[in-house]
């Protein structure tokens, strides 16, 4: 089994006016059938897309929740968990009714920022960023209230910080790198790192070629991503967060998902051992979700 904490496939196919449950591109990297072939329970993320910001960022997000919603509902009713439902892009809270909102219709996680500022923080890409604002902080307590996992990914470090203080329960980044390896901003730092393990939260370490190295990206130097967290903050901070659908380029060995074996055995090859894969695979990531969605 895996749990990847981020792939993008539902827009992707949206915008070439495919269903992704139904249909299949040869040019995506996942397909439903083959993310179920590969024993893949996906975070599917809604992203907004910066036209869409910031006053027609809920509506884009209902536009695209409509046309999958006979899926999603039949999906949500399963007894066995298939998906998790995430949102990527903070504007679509303008008020704390959305978070009551976006519960109702089954989002499991929202990512509070994309790359720039809005209603809640700053992003990455923002000069001398800000942490948490006054709203901010009310989404992140009203998130934890309502049991919806919080996603850092994208979010300034400022911002970061305030939500190992505010926070009451474990948050993720769903997909991001070491900043030590590839100097990337959307990469995490070690203390970053180490502040996200002993808050209990995951990294999911992602395929993205420019978060894995500024040059030749590889399945052998994304294998490094892995070890160096595991060297500075152990392997249960672990986890997957691909990306896939969401990068234009790709790095060597992890494609697309059929190469999900590929990276298992290099991490076993590395040295991990294979319940330490596991934990990486599905069981750290797992853990947070039992302790914050139920």
């Amino acid at each position: 089994m895996i749990i990847d904490c981020h792939l993008d496939s539902l827009v992707f196919y949206y915008n070439k006016g495919l269903n992704f449950f139904n249909e299949i591109d040869p040019e995506a990297q996942t397909s439903w059938r083959s993310l179920k072939e590969a024993d893949v329970v996906p975070f599917l993320a809604i992203y907004i897309e910066e036209k869409f910001k910031p006053d027609g960022a809920w509506e884009r997000f209902i536009q695209i929740y409509n046309f999958y919603q006979n899926y999603l509902n039949s999906l949500f009713n399963q007894e066995k968990t298939s998906l998790y439902l995430s949102v990527e892009g903070g504007e679509v809270i303008d008020n704390l009714l959305r978070i009551e909102h976006l519960k109702q219709l089954g989002v499991a996680s929202l990512t509070l920022t994309w790359n720039y500022k809005n209603l809640i923080a700053d992003g990455v890409l923002e000069n001398n960023p800000q942490g948490l604002t006054t709203f901010g902080r009310k989404v992140v307590r009203k998130l934890n209230e309502k049991k919806i996992l919080i996603d850092a990914a994208h979010l300034a470090e400022p911002g970061f910080w305030d939500l190992i203080d505010l926070s009451e329960k474990p948050f993720i980044v769903s997909h991001a790198n070491c900043r030590s390896l590839c100097d990337h901003p959307r990469n995490l730092t070690d203390r970053q790192i180490k502040a996200l393990a002993a808050k209990g939260g995951v990294i999911g370490i992602s395929f993205v070629p420019d978060f894995i190295s500024a040059e030749f990206p590889t399945l052998e130097k994304l294998v490094a991503h892995f070890i160096h967290v595991a060297e500075i903050a152990g392997v249960n901070v672990l986890a997957i967060g691909s990306d896939f659908d969401g990068m234009e380029k790709r790095a060597e060995g992890v494609e697309d998902c059929s190469k999900y074996e590929n990276l298992k055995e290099a991490l076993l090859r590395a040295g991990f051992l294979p319940g330490e894969v596991e934990k990486i695979f599905y069981q750290n990531i797992d853990r947070v979700l039992k302790e914050v969605l139920y």
